[in-house]
């Protein structure tokens, strides 16, 4: 286990952890380089608001200077592809490359179920038909019933 840090040495970690995150590595990967627990950056992150604010502008100006790269690459570009590529990406509800699917009924009508689920009190016997989810010592279990 780690010593704790003082507070200099704490700073200068965050001070590095902002670094690490503006040169495009995850914040795990941060913390690695640190040998501190991911948990503590979002310890961090979470306690205190400066640091939350040092981590963003961090994060975005990496998302900055990648966007200007790709973009001026696709600008470039012969092809259309990386063009498309950062629209699929950057504006996926316009642009995505998503895959639709439905499902329809008797006569393409809606798809007609009905689910059960009923919570029981602890018993010794068998109740009602269906798999049992047991959801701890001294919990309700779980039945779980179809509607055919």
């Amino acid at each position: 286990m780690a010593a704790p840090m003082g507070e200099v040495e704490r700073r200068e970690v965050r001070k590095r952890i902002c670094m690490h995150l503006e040169a495009g590595l995850t914040r795990r990967a941060a913390a690695g380089i640190e040998r501190i627990r991911e948990q503590t950056i979002s310890e961090w992150y979470h306690s205190d608001e400066q640091f939350k604010e040092d981590v963003d502008a961090s994060e975005s100006r990496y998302e900055a200077g990648l966007t200007a790269k790709v973009s001026a690459a696709a600008m470039s570009s012969p092809t259309a592809e990386l063009a498309q590529w950062i629209l699929e990406r950057r504006f996926r509800r316009e642009w995505g490359a998503g895959t639709k699917v439905e499902m329809t009924g008797e006569g393409g009508g809606p798809v007609q179920s009905t689910l059960f689920v009923v919570a029981l009190p602890p018993a010794s016997e068998d109740w009602g038909e269906g798999p049992v989810l047991p959801l701890g010592e001294g919990a309700p279990r779980l039945v779980v019933v179809k509607d055919e």
